[in-house]
């Protein structure tokens, strides 16, 4: 609420997307690699007409981070090469005041 974004990097199927655009209401986002997923994440979409969900067929080290508040990475499986570009591309690019939330522990500053 208040124009930002929940933005998940590595959305998968799209189920943590989801969960934040029903439960909390608000403009969701996921971006990722795989095509395949995305399309799964589409038809769904479509299926149960989620509205402020949306996804993007991209990758997080050139995805827009305008409007994003909330930022959830998917990390368990990215390598320490991958995370070290990712925690460059946050330094420079996230908002001020925008909230990481990751699932481990190798951004921490």
């Amino acid at each position: 609420r208040g124009g930002g974004c929940f933005t998940v990097w590595g959305s998968s199927i799209g189920w943590m997307v989801f969960f934040a655009a029903i439960t909390y209401q608000v403009r969701s986002r996921g971006v990722e690699l795989l095509q395949e997923l995305v399309e799964v994440s589409l038809d769904v979409k479509r299926q149960f007409s989620v509205a402020l969900a949306s996804f993007h067929h991209a990758d997080m080290l050139t995805d827009d981070l305008s409007g994003t508040r909330v930022l959830l990475l998917t990390s368990q499986c990215w390598d320490t090469a991958l995370r070290g570009k990712v925690r460059e591309r946050l330094e420079e690019d996230l908002a001020e005041g925008a909230v990481v939330i990751d699932y481990g522990k190798d951004l921490d500053a």
